[in-house]
Formats: C-alpha cells, sequence, structure tokens
C-alpha cells in the first residue's frame, strides 16, 4: 500500500505542477485571472483511460434495442440514436469533456418545455436556469418537491 500512496501523491504532484505552469503561462499571455477549480476526481480526463478500456468491454457486450423516445448525451451534446454511436459515446465521454451545455441547446432547438433533475442533491438545475433560462427546470429530490412539479406542468403552455 506504501507504493500506492507515493505513486499517487507523485501522480498529482505532477499535475499540481502542470496547473501552475499552465496558470503563469495564461497570465503571460494577458490572462486577467486563473481559477483552479475544485473537483472531486480525475472524471472526463486522460487520467480514466484505464477505466475507460475496462467500461469498453462491458459496453461491446451489451445488445441495445430501438426506442421511440429521443434522448441527449453528454458527448457529443447532441441528439443519438445510432446503436454504434451510443455505445461509442458511452464509452467516449469518461475520458472527453462533457459538452452539457451543447446538449442543453439541442434539447431547447427541439422544443423541450421542462428539464426535471432527479435524486439527490439541486446541483444541475441552477445550471440548466443560467443556460436556458427560457426553460424551467425544477430539481426533484423528495416527495413534497412533486408539489412544484405539478404546478410547473399546469404552467406550461
Amino acid at each position: 500500500m506504501q507504493t500506492l500512496i507515493v505513486r499517487v501523491r507523485s501522480l498529482f504532484q505532477e499535475q499540481k505542477k502542470g496547473i501552475e505552469a499552465a496558470t503563469l503561462e495564461a497570465k503571460a499571455k494577458g490572462a486577467k485571472r486563473v481559477l483552479p477549480l475544485q473537483v472531486y476526481g480525475a472524471f472526463h480526463s486522460g487520467l480514466m483511460a484505464p477505466a475507460q478500456e475496462r467500461l469498453k468491454k462491458h459496453v461491446e457486450e451489451i445488445e441495445l434495442h430501438p426506442s421511440t423516445i429521443s434522448y441527449v448525451m453528454n458527448v457529443p451534446g447532441d441528439f443519438v440514436s445510432d446503436d454504434a454511436q451510443i455505445k461509442d459515446h458511452l464509452v467516449s465521454q469518461v475520458t472527453h469533456s462533457v459538452k452539457w451545455q451543447q446538449g442543453l441547446s439541442a434539447m431547447a432547438n427541439h422544443g423541450i418545455e421542462l428539464f426535471l433533475e432527479i435524486g439527490c442533491g439541486k446541483t444541475l438545475a441552477p445550471f440548466v436556469k443560467r443556460t436556458t433560462p427560457e426553460i424551467p427546470a425544477i430539481s426533484l429530490e423528495k416527495i413534497s418537491d412533486l408539489d412544484s412539479l405539478a404546478k410547473a406542468i399546469d404552467d406550461t403552455p
């Protein structure tokens, strides 16, 4: 276990040095402010490549069935219906940037009238409200939140 801890610390030290170097370069090129993001994991980055490879093996085994429901995927940030593309994008999102804003725009352009965030926390609905302020976004965390959903449905033209 000692070796693993040392390797992880070494990896994070290298990443920290890279961030510091990029910050200095950005400022040298005229950036007024550089804010490092607080993240909880290496999600959607090259550091997730080993997990991506393990996921790929499982995704390849999945049999997808046609759906009448259109849906948007984080990668490519648009509607996807082709089975091969769906599988490819499921795997790609592990190491690629999420195109959340583009996905929201695609849904807005498609006529979506209400966004629902279902589950613990109210993380995504505020972002949706900033990105597509013309479309209501509601977080459903507990049973009592269903009242706000009923009101939003009544208010939707």
